[in-house]
């Protein structure tokens, strides 16, 4: 998933960086849902993998990103 390794390459760079994590954190929490809107019919199934995706972003956040604010980051962009 080509959003997912995007985000993903995104809060590693900001690791390595001088920023702010936890803003860098939310902004590729909420790029990625923005490229998931993007897409057509999206399932229940569907949209309980991409939480957990979301679940994984925080985790590699840095410093980590607790479940809860990770998932209304991802609530609050979603529009599936």
């Amino acid at each position: 998933m080509t959003a997912f390794r995007t985000a993903a390459k995104s809060l590693d760079r900001s690791s390595t960086a001088d920023t702010d994590g936890h803003a860098a954190a939310r902004e590729a929490i909420e790029g990625f849902t923005r490229a998931l809107n993007g897409i057509d019919g999206i399932h229940t199934a569907e949209r309980e993998d991409a939480a957990t995706a979301v679940l994984q972003l925080a985790r590699l956040a840095s410093p980590r990103i607790p479940a809860h604010e990770a998932l209304a980051w991802f609530d609050r962009s979603r529009a599936f």
